[in-house]
């Protein structure tokens, strides 16, 4: 063992004599005591993260605090943040302190909403009016409220009470308050009528121009619910009340009550009661009939080495007898065809909300538009996506790939990555979207391999992989990774490493020839330099077929791993044989250091899996996982597409 040590030092000491390496040696390699996991280092703004303390430390013995208590809350472990900015959270125990940078950014797809609409009462009455607050769908605890009315003579509010005076209309504002801070204002109208008239459920209707698509409901027609007050008594709940509609073509309705969709547009209805010789009228009350819009997982491709792309309705409107109309884009509004031919000059790599339009408008379908430069359609396609042209690519994969009777022309199974490690060039930095498909069976064919030779900053989600490592220096996807930050996501790699741990019979860092050959194997990678890397919502499932010594060089993410920075955001790794990163305790191994203390990603098996899974206050949380996965009541969770 000591002989393994004493030839990674020497390796590891020969490497960082290099520039081309990235060593810096004037960086700060002392290795603080991790006192707690970083789920994160970036926060929403009014988030909520718990940082849970190492296996050993008893987490009521440490001192939390926040550099900047404006920015971040810090009690206990659990971490709220107040304000956009920096700021630092800090914990002590038994004399060693552990800080880590938070950044508080403002994420606009999700905002504080003040949970109150419009509404009316009558004359005379007074309601309660209490609003709540949410963030990302879960109440907002201890918020506070203040509210005022633009008009007291139609209006007052007391004490979560509103007392109407007179009929009219005024406006009530109401300003959230959290923490002490103010995160949310809303406006909102209330409307006094008189105790003689009648009052509908709603104030405004919305119908829809067809009642299904693909077998989802939705409302073509509709009765009107009302009540006819005189002198603030009901005289009927809707019994008497004759109807009418400004534009029949829009909407009709019969004298009781039931509308019915025509045609896209907006109109009127209008309700009245002959009271003896009084008729009581409401209020022209608005109704719009709109396009029905299904929110699906549908993904088109959009293939940018050609000009114009026919869209499938077929897939798309799950109709071979329908014809697509306009593609608008779901956020801007943007049109980008009227005939379902889309012209790729209208687009740059990367991925679209669209909503997709059947001829004659009468529903639309919201889709994933992804527009990618290299389709992986078949192994032949596999095979060549760590070529160097392909390095900075946009890659998608059309559909589960199956190396089982893969073979090429010397009849070698496997899949063979292109090029050596030392080719830096080759560097993978755009990105490989796996749309939900698989690669099964897939042997690495090369002593320097994996499905990627290298990265620099590329991303890689959406895909499954079962992967056998036959040889050292393997890894499922990337031979070694440098520098700019390298993002998973929705990963499945199930991963079975079997080759030797030995060349000529002893272990060595490198080969006769003088190359590095390094054997370790790995997961996700086998090296990596100077680099971050962030992992969401990803499993590995990691198993040794080989001799014992893999056990110490290979890893379940990493085999070697220079210095960096490594993010884990629901990842889990099960694995009896490995750590997550394996081959080197050189001190200036920044991820050997930090990712093998890593509590909550390494479990020996899908029992324990299960047992921590059940365990309160478990870390286990797999709300990131997305539709590509089967989320079972209980158990590890699985790629839908390696079933």
């Amino acid at each position: 063992m000591k002989k393994i040590i004493s030839f990674l030092m020497t390796f590891l000491f020969i490497l960082c004599c290099f520039p081309a390496f990235g060593c810096n040696s004037s960086s700060d390699v002392s290795d603080p005591q991790q006192i707690y996991a970083v789920s994160s280092d970036t926060i929403d703004l009014y988030d909520t993260v718990t940082f849970y303390a190492k296996i050993g430390i008893d987490e009521n013995r440490i001192e939390w605090s926040s550099s900047d208590s404006s920015v971040l809350k810090v009690n206990g472990g659990v971490i709220t943040a107040l304000k956009e900015g920096k700021a630092n959270v800090i914990a002590t125990f038994e004399g060693t302190t552990q800080r880590q940078t938070i950044n508080v950014i403002k994420n606009q797809q999700y905002q504080p909403q003040i949970d109150v609409e419009d509404f009316s009462v009558l004359k005379g009455e007074q309601v309660e009016f209490f609003p709540s607050i949410t963030f990302k769908g879960n109440l907002l605890e201890n918020a506070t409220f203040s509210v005022s009315v633009s008009d007291q003579n139609v209006i007052q509010y007391s004490q979560g009470k509103v007392a109407a005076i007179s009929t009219g209309s005024s406006q009530i504002t109401i300003n959230a308050q959290w923490n002490g801070i103010e995160i949310a204002s809303k406006t909102i109208d209330c409307t006094v009528n008189s105790d003689t008239g009648i009052y509908t459920d709603k104030h405004n209707y919305v119908l829809y121009i067809i009642d299904n698509v693909r077998g989802v409901p939705f409302t073509k027609s509709a009765s009107v619910y009302s009540k006819v007050y005189d002198g603030g008594a009901i005289l009927s709940e809707g019994d008497g009340v004759n109807w009418v509609s400004a534009d029949e073509n829009v909407v009709s309705i019969t004298e009781s009550g039931l509308m019915v969709a025509n045609s896209i547009g907006k109109t009127t209805i209008k309700g009245s009661y002959l009271l003896n010789n009084k008729i009581i009228n409401t209020v022209d009350i608005p109704v719009e009939v709109k396009v029905p819009v299904l929110e699906t997982n549908v993904n088109v491709i959009i293939d940018m080495n050609q000009s114009l792309n026919k869209v499938d309705a077929s897939s798309i409107l799950n109709s071979s007898s329908e014809s697509i109309g306009k593609i608008i884009d779901a956020n801007d509004q943007k049109v980008y065809t009227e005939n379902g031919v889309l012209n790729t000059q209208m687009f740059k790599t990367g991925e679209y909300r669209c909503e997709v339009y059947n001829s004659e408008n009468t529903y639309c379908v919201v889709a994933n538009f992804i527009a990618a430069n290299l389709i992986v359609r078949n192994s032949d396609d596999l095979d060549t996506i760590s070529n160097a042209e392909n390095r900075d690519k946009y890659i998608v994969l059309a559909n589960d790939i199956d190396y089982e009777n893969k073979t090429d022309s010397k009849g070698v199974k496997g899949y063979k990555s292109q090029g050596s490690h030392t080719d830096i060039e080759n560097y993978f930095t755009g990105t490989f979207n796996g749309l939900g498909h698989s690669i099964k069976n897939l042997i690495m064919a090369n002593s320097v391999s994996g499905l990627f030779k290298g990265t620099r900053g590329g991303t890689f989600k959406n895909f499954a992989m079962e992967v056998f490592l036959s040889k050292g220096n393997q890894a499922a996807l990337f031979y070694w990774f440098r520098e700019t930050p390298v993002i998973i996501d929705n990963v499945y790699l199930d991963v079975t490493i079997s080759g030797s741990s030995e060349i000529g019979g002893i272990y060595k860092p490198f080969d006769s020839e003088g190359n590095l050959a390094v054997t370790g194997s790995a997961g996700i990678c086998t090296h990596g330099l100077n680099a971050s890397l962030k992992l969401s919502n990803t499993i590995l499932r990691v198993r040794n077929n080989g001799d014992e010594g893999l056990k110490e060089l290979c890893g379940a993410i990493m085999a070697y791993s220079g210095y960096g920075t490594a993010l884990f955001n629901n990842c889990y790794a099960i694995t009896a044989d490995f750590q997550i990163s394996g081959a080197s305790t050189h001190k200036q191994n920044r991820f050997y250091l930090q990712m093998n203390k890593t509590p909550n990603v390494i479990y020996e098996s899908d029992a324990a899996f299960e047992s921590a899974r059940k365990k309160e206050g478990s870390a286990i949380n797999l709300s990131g996982f997305n539709e590509f996965w089967n989320i079972p009541e209980s158990g590890v969770p699985s790629f839908i597409s390696m079933a």
